[in-house]
């Protein structure tokens, strides 16, 4: 298969849609990182890893549609995507990256799929439209500030399989009302 090299078009702020070809199967580091009025992605079947920063900075982007053949997503993939509110991770992901979704403040719901067994530090840092996560069953860890200045979040459902909550994982998240810990 074929990839989209690393920083192949990063920084194209006039960039407006991509449509990746069956053909292509990775998606390089930074490949499209700073590309601010990307707005469509279409990500076909045959892609099994995305690189760090891929989409970093994508500030347009809104909906996202991982493929289901999807292995691996690298550490801050979505980072900064302020635009992004849907996004789907395909089960198969087991571990949900380092900022891979920091500073994604449209987002206001995140279905976490059963496949993770780790939540990277910062993944979610300052998704302060984030309201609600239900952390899968499988999830051991959850690394230190995974979920920090999520300011909006009102709940959390945390398993018993958790077995270590990194330091500050949910700090300043100021409007939590509930956790809940399976026992």
């Amino acid at each position: 298969g074929g990839s989209v090299p690393a920083e192949a078009l990063v920084g194209c702020t006039t960039l407006e849609s991509v449509v990746l070809g069956d053909e292509v199967t990775d998606i390089g580091a930074f490949a499209f990182s700073g590309c601010s009025s990307l707005s469509y992605v279409f990500i076909p079947s045959t892609v099994e890893s995305i690189g760090a920063n891929a989409f970093d900075g994508c500030v347009s982007i809104t909906t996202l549609e991982l493929p289901a053949n999807l292995k691996s997503i690298g550490d801050a993939a979505f980072s900064g995507c302020i635009g992004l509110t849907d996004v789907v991770i395909p089960n198969g992901i087991t571990s949900i990256s380092f900022k891979l979704f920091a500073g994604c403040t449209g987002l206001s719901t995140i279905n976490i799929p059963d496949s993770v067994v780790s939540i990277g530090s910062y993944a979610f840092l300052g998704c302060t439209g984030l309201k609600s996560i239900a952390i899968p069953e499988l999830v051991e860890l959850i690394e230190y500030s995974a979920f920090s200045g999520c300011t909006s979040l009102k709940s959390i459902i945390i398993p018993k399989s958790v077995e270590e909550i990194g330091c500050s994982a949910f700090f300043s998240c100021n409007s939590l009302e509930s956790i809940e810990i399976s026992n």
